[in-house]
């Protein structure tokens, strides 16, 4: 494992209650502890300089415990939802990645996923994992080129603790009290007994047991046992339609409607299999069931997990095979979600990959006016990580007695809807002021990385619940102390809520680290940062600060894309702006007496090119503060 350099360090566990508990570590023997009434026993280690590997011994009347290859250095805590646990197998280039795998001096310790009732003192499992070739695809791709940037500048070991969760929002790694200043959180966390989540749970699985046959029953062609009732005229008619997957039918150009939607896809193989072969087919809105030659292969209810099951041998066969998958959704957005591309895996090593992307045929099946034939589906996949405190109590507790040099966040995602983004800033406020008094570290460093470019870009200007939040991380990272941001609203992708150049994520967070936290002079680690502005006749001139060596348009035209103008009726155009040495020019012939103006104010501002040239794009901002669900309407 990797511990904090140069900081008094608590080593902590639990033992019989009256044992003494003795500890040796760098030639040193500690002060004896006898074990307190609660069975924990506690050994503070000074603060020691970066190096290693060290062995630390560990030791009671009747056990004996030894850690090898301790090292001392830099940890961060690493934590969010997806985009932090978004892991290095799924980053652009891998492969180049992998063939630079080799840092043992990189450790992360993988937390495990899971809820508490109440704070807990331990995790329920983990381990730590030196960076190498056959670790990395399993390490947070964020925080593994932060801690590369990191040691490749100053050649100190880095520890990573990812305590990460897909599709969770803010409020699950609040504590109770970081939430007591909102409403409709108290009810829901006094409703937390000693067994909330087991009883949840158990209540989930009937209503969806309940949903699922119902699914099943609609469909005419699936029985109650999962076995596929074909019928010729159906499923051997010519009117399927050609659609591409992965994408959504509506999309496509195709009306859908509430209910049955069936896919089908014909695959050739030159020999009958031996090998164990996974079809992973993405994911599917909003749940499905897999046949393949007839045979069922898997199925799921739930949008955030892959269609991705193992075939048993003997289902597939030289010559051609079917493929047909049964879905069920309603009010919208029918299909293969687009980020992910269907294939069949074939697990030797080398691992083997046969695409089945591109065409397939697509027929509805029975369809319904209205939506809600099924009723709601409990959310028993997403329950734990989306109940407010209960990831804080599994997740983030236990590491309290830990100490880190910092902490990197990227959330938001989940908070990025209308009827919660307008709290984010508080929220996220309150989130760090809690965890620094838990940690008792009132100036420990937090690294935000702002949301990336998301969603269709708008003819007009159009902020959404997106902006709200991305604005939201801005305010906190440039207003609270000790605390920076890393702006990436140009390498997002609009149809893609997990980007996948994480190697500049990386390198950006590393800026503002050596930057707040490494204090490294002459370094400029944020793009042009809003400062003033005067208006200027039918201009309004901009100052920046964090402009680095100068301003730049990155395309070379001289012209800056993302800015917009409102004058006193408060209705914002596109904007030309052009860069007049330290200054930014803005006017619009749509608004001939400019008030107001905002850049990247959006969801999706489309092409970014205003940086500094040190390559950083500019921080969004507006100089107006209009209620925005007055202008979030999208066109």
């Amino acid at each position: 494992m990797i511990l904090q350099r140069d900081q008094n360090i608590k080593i902590w566990g639990w033992a019989k209650i009256g044992d003494t508990i003795n500890l040796t570590f760098n030639n040193k023997r500690y002060k004896t502890v006898t074990t307190l009434a609660d069975s924990t026993w506690s050994i503070k280690l000074p603060a020691t300089k970066a190096g290693g590997p060290y062995v630390i011994l560990i030791s009671s009347a009747k056990k004996n415990l030894q850690l090898n290859n301790v090292l001392f250095g830099d940890v961060w805590f690493c934590s969010g939802q997806s985009n932090m646990n978004f892991r290095m197998n799924a980053v652009r280039d891998f492969s180049k990645e992998k063939e630079d795998a080799d840092y043992s001096m990189i450790r992360q310790f993988d937390g495990f996923r899971i809820g508490a009732e109440t704070p807990q003192q331990d995790v329920v499992k983990g381990n730590w994992a030196p960076c190498n070739s056959s670790s990395i695809q399993e390490f947070s791709a964020v925080a593994f080129f932060f801690a590369k940037n990191l040691y490749l500048k100053n050649k100190v070991p880095i520890g990573i603790i990812n305590a990460s969760w897909g599709g969770s929002p803010i409020q699950t790694f609040m504590s109770r009290a970081g939430l007591q200043d909102f409403s409709g959180y108290d009810d829901k966390i006094k409703a937390i007994t000693p067994t909330f989540i087991a009883d949840s749970k158990k209540t989930y699985n009937l209503i969806n047991q309940k949903w699922t046959k119902d699914f099943y029953a609609i469909t005419d062609y699936i029985s109650q046992d999962l076995k596929l009732t074909r019928n010729t005229n159906f499923f051997d008619s010519n009117d399927w339609l050609t659609i591409h997957v992965p994408g959504y039918i509506e999309a496509q150009g195709f009306k859908v409607k509430n209910g049955v939607s069936w896919y089908k896809k014909e695959v050739e193989l030159d020999v009958t299999p031996t090998d164990d072969i996974n079809i992973d087919l993405g994911r599917i809105k909003l749940s499905c069931v897999v046949f393949i030659n007839g045979q069922l292969v898997g199925k799921q209810s739930s949008i955030w997990y892959n269609s991705n099951y193992k075939i048993p041998k003997g289902v597939l066969r030289k010559g051609t095979n079917e493929i047909l998958v049964c879905s069920y959704n309603e009010n919208g957005d029918t299909g293969f979600q687009p980020i992910y591309t269907p294939r069949l895996i074939i697990n030797t090593l080398p691992q083997k990959i046969i695409s089945i992307n591109g065409n397939w045929l697509f027929k509805q099946g029975k369809t319904f006016d209205k939506p809600g034939v099924l009723g709601n589906l409990a959310p028993i996949e997403s329950f734990e990580h989306q109940y407010p405190t209960l990831v804080y109590n599994s997740m983030i507790a236990p590491f309290f007695k830990y100490s880190f040099k910092g902490i990197v966040w990227y959330q938001g995602e989940d908070n990025s809807r209308y009827s919660v983004c307008y709290d984010y800033e508080k929220m996220l406020t309150n989130l760090i002021k809690t965890w620094r008094s838990s940690w008792d570290s009132p100036k420990l460093p937090f690294l935000i990385v702002q949301l990336a470019n998301y969603h269709p870009v708008y003819p007009e200007p159009t902020p959404g619940a997106w902006s709200i939040v991305q604005e939201a991380q801005s305010k906190v990272g440039q207003n609270m102390p000790n605390t920076g941001f890393a702006v990436i609203n140009d390498i997002g992708d609009a149809v893609n809520i997990h980007p996948t150049n994480k190697q500049e994520v990386g390198r950006r967070l590393a800026l503002v680290a050596r930057d707040l936290v490494y204090n490294e002079s002459n370094i400029t680690s944020m793009g042009p940062t809003y400062k003033s502005m005067k208006s200027k006749s039918d201009t309004i001139i901009l100052s920046f600060k964090n402009m680095g060596t100068g301003l730049i348009s990155k395309n070379g035209n001289g012209n800056l894309n993302a800015f917009c103008l409102a004058g006193k009726d408060s209705v914002f155009y596109r904007a030309k702006a052009k860069i007049a040495g330290d200054k930014v020019s803005v006017f619009s012939d749509k608004v001939p007496d400019p008030v107001y103006v905002r850049y990247a104010f959006e969801d999706n501002p489309g092409e970014i090119n205003f940086y500094n040239k040190e390559g950083l794009p500019a921080v969004p901002f507006r100089t107006d503060n209009f209620p925005v669900k007055e202008l979030s309407k999208k066109p």
